[in-house]
């Protein structure tokens, strides 16, 4: 089984209580990767707008929130994605890719970027695909895996 080598690729985990919490509604990233040959982990910050502001202040009584205050919060999956793609660079200059998953497991991942769209969007659609095969199944899951991976890293090098 082929494997990206660890400094090439970047995940950014996400996390949010959105659907399981009733008032929950903020997505949190934390981008993981290795600057000089260390492992560590980023997390995903952004300056409040004033309609967060006025949004957070409205909902929590006991806090003040102000525009360009940092905050981990996002309001979406897509919010929190867009700001990775802007800045994953500059945090892990030695990375070649930009997945969005689990950094421990060894699957097909979604590109969010760093190789050609065209590409990256085949090889999207086999992370979807392989999501769709059974548990049980390992040989087609390690299949399926070989097959990505093969792709990624022809474009990687």
């Amino acid at each position: 089984m082929k494997h990206l080598k660890q400094f090439d690729e970047v995940d950014l985990e996400i996390n949010s209580w959105v659907g399981t919490n009733g008032d929950a509604s903020h997505y949190y990233g934390l981008l993981k990767g290795y600057i000089n040959g260390k492992y560590t982990f980023i997390e995903m910050r952004k300056a409040l707008s004033k309609q967060d502001v006025d949004m957070l202040n409205q909902k929590d009584k006991h806090v003040s929130y102000y525009e360009g205050f940092e905050s981990k919060r996002f309001n979406s999956e897509k919010e929190l994605k867009d700001e990775a793609i802007k800045v994953w660079k500059s945090f892990f200059p030695d990375g070649k890719v930009l997945l969005e998953g689990c950094s421990a497991y060894i699957e097909p991942k979604v590109i969010l970027d760093g190789i050609d769209k065209k590409i990256a969007r085949k090889l999207n659609s086999m992370a979807k695909a392989y999501r769709k095969i059974p548990e049980r199944e390992d040989k087609k899951q390690e299949k399926a895996y070989d097959e990505w991976i093969t792709i990624l890293l022809e474009r990687l090098r």
